[in-house]
């Protein structure tokens, strides 16, 4: 009886191991499939995807251009999201069009020493060339540079004039 195990060789081992061969396939199966969602970089267009952190420092700050993208490597990176396109950002408490950045209005000082508050909207477009950089640079572009500077340009404006002269007769 033990000649005839020995004899069966490879065939009789994968005959009476299926279901142990099958479950393996699985699992190598789904980790290959898990490795390979992890690797896929999908980009919308108007967007690209920038390295901010990575093993290898050479990465970060690397763009990933719109579409799908697959390297090993990206599971190993933090990866950011980044609109280039054109977008807008209101500073208004009134109802505006759904998908804008809302900030509250701006209040101002007159040269007449009176509190303004001020509405208005800014509409910006990024280069694609500097995505990588603004992001690495300044991480949220819009708190430290945008938003920075919509609040400061009405204040210095609005000290120039008096509270009549803004508002109008």
């Amino acid at each position: 009886m033990t000649e005839e195990k020995g004899k069966k060789g490879l065939k009789g081992w994968l005959g009476d191991n299926k279901t142990v061969i099958l479950v393996f396939i699985i699992i190598i199966i789904l980790v290959l499939s898990v490795l390979m969602v992890w690797s896929l970089q999908v980009v919308p267009a108007g967007h690209k995807k920038v390295v901010v952190s990575a093993p290898n420092p050479d990465w970060i700050g690397k763009v990933i251009d719109e579409g799908w993208n697959f390297n090993l490597y990206y599971i190993a990176c933090s990866i950011e999201t980044v609109r280039y396109n054109k977008q807008t950002v209101a500073f208004t408490n009134l109802e505006v069009e759904e998908g804008l950045d809302i900030h509250g209005p701006v209040n101002v000082r007159t040269m007449d020493n009176l509190e303004v508050y001020v509405d208005f909207s800014i509409t910006y477009h990024i280069n694609a060339e500097d995505v990588g950089d603004l992001r690495v640079k300044y991480g949220d572009y819009k708190q430290t540079i945008l938003v920075q500077v919509a609040r400061s340009v009405p204040r210095d404006v609005a000290s120039q004039f008096n509270a009549l002269e803004m508002a109008g007769p």
